[in-house]
């Protein structure tokens, strides 16, 4: 049974069994602040070699839908936090409704409001943590059932040191592995310890700790390692420190489908009878998988990511865990998307070309290097193209190549006015078989 014909013959009476199984079941699991989602044992250096359990869950879950689907979340939410109250919009939406421990749904006017996703469903820490992962699955599915997307998803694995035991140091460990250059899957780092002045104390007294890994812009994972024991004044600095990844766009789409397959998965394998320690086991796996594969650690002068050695720290952290990196599936190109791109980015070279006093084919050529022909013939858009013009196979010759592009380049760039110029003849007429 496939999760579409699920929802369509038993979308409200299987929504209300459900609800009282998660009500009456003693294996429901816990929020991330509150407790394990899904725990095992690491063996974390930083602890002096001590087992530790690892809790992990999610912290964040931002999702957008289609107009139509507004009043199935609000009655899923409504069911699961009580009745809502009207709010301000956020996020260029125009209305919103607040539900109990911060939940919000947002929606526009009208249908066409950003671009047909005119509704929007934001859970922040507070929500995630009442629901638990099993109602935060729930969720998801349902948005993901009527048409909608993950655009943010925060995973996090909170690292808790009991009574009598050593501060937990991996912001610090963590730290001197990037000024080692071990960091990888990311570019910068950055370290950031507030403080505040205290009389008597020389330096003030540290208030929050937080190394963040990677940017928001690009990826979509962004990482941080912080104190969640000083954020929440709940304990001392290095008794509770939260190692937590934030997924954006396509990616937290990426992990959602992975995350909502094992929500399915799991009621297949039951004759969709939800088995709570199954699902809760499977999800909190894949959570791991991408949290913690989501930056790496290694060392060496490979040319490879894959070839340097895996830092011993991080090694011993992972154990047996089997990671993975989350990327974003990118779409094929096609004419129009490469027209596109290509009106952006010519924009420049045509500037270049200009001001130097040469063609755009010659400014290509010295800032890109000489095109590599055979490999540019197999791309997409290349055979779409060609393809459109009734070439049984590619042109080998430069110039009837490039008197093809720069006419399509010249429609792309109309609007702008850009000066697109013939190519000056090239040392080369023809590229060999």
């Amino acid at each position: 049974m496939n999760r579409a014909g699920l929802y369509e013959q038993e979308a409200a009476d299987e929504r209300d069994r459900k609800r009282v199984e998660w009500e009456e079941s003693e294996q429901a699991p816990r929020s991330v602040s509150r407790g394990a989602n899904w725990q095992r044992s690491l063996d974390v250096p930083i602890r002096n070699g001590r087992k530790t359990p690892v809790s992990i869950g999610i912290d964040w879950l931002r999702c957008t839908a289609p107009h139509a689907a507004h009043e199935h979340i609000k009655r899923l939410l409504e069911e699961l936090f009580g009745p809502g109250e009207k709010c301000r919009g956020q996020h260029l939406y125009t209305e919103g409704l607040s539900f109990a421990h911060g939940a919000r749904l947002f929606r526009d006017a009208t249908p066409d409001g950003h671009s047909g996703w005119s509704v929007m469903l934001e859970l922040g820490g507070e929500p995630c943590g009442e629901l638990g992962l099993g109602r935060v699955l729930m969720v998801l599915d349902a948005v993901i059932a009527n048409g909608g997307r993950c655009r943010r998803l925060d995973v996090a694995a909170d690292f808790r040191a009991e009574e009598g035991e050593p501060d937990i140091k991996l912001i610090d460990r963590m730290e001197k592995a990037c000024l080692a250059g071990e960091l990888t899957h990311a570019r910068v780092f950055h370290r950031d310890t507030r403080r505040q002045t205290a009389k008597g104390v020389r330096g003030g007294i540290v208030t929050g700790d937080m190394l963040t890994l990677g940017s928001r812009q690009g990826s979509g994972r962004y990482g941080r390692c912080y104190d969640k024991g000083l954020e929440s004044g709940q304990a001392e600095r290095g008794r509770w420190v939260r190692f937590e990844t934030e997924f954006t766009h396509n990616v937290a789409e990426f992990v959602a489908i992975e995350l909502n397959g094992s929500w399915v998965d799991a009621l297949e394998r039951n004759d969709g009878q939800l088995d709570h320690a199954a699902l809760v086991d499977e999800a909190g796996v894949i959570l791991a998988q991408r949290l913690f594969g989501a930056f790496d650690f290694r060392s060496g002068k490979a040319w490879h990511v894959d070839r340097k050695k895996r830092a011993g720290w991080w090694s011993k952290l992972l154990g047996d865990l089997r990671v993975g990196v989350a990327r974003a599936v990118r779409k094929t190109s096609t004419v129009a998307s490469y027209g596109r791109h290509l009106g952006k980015q010519l924009r420049q070279a045509a500037t270049m070309a200009e001001k130097a006093g040469e063609s755009l084919m010659t400014t290509i050529e010295r800032i890109g290097g000489v095109p590599d022909r055979l490999a540019d013939a197999r791309r997409p858009a290349v055979k779409e193209y060609l393809a459109a013009r009734g070439l049984a196979k590619p042109v080998l010759r430069l110039g009837t190549w490039a008197d093809g592009w720069i006419e399509e380049v010249r429609d792309a760039c109309a609007a702008a006015r850009v000066a697109i110029y013939t190519p000056e003849p090239t040392p080369w007429d023809t590229v060999p078989n």
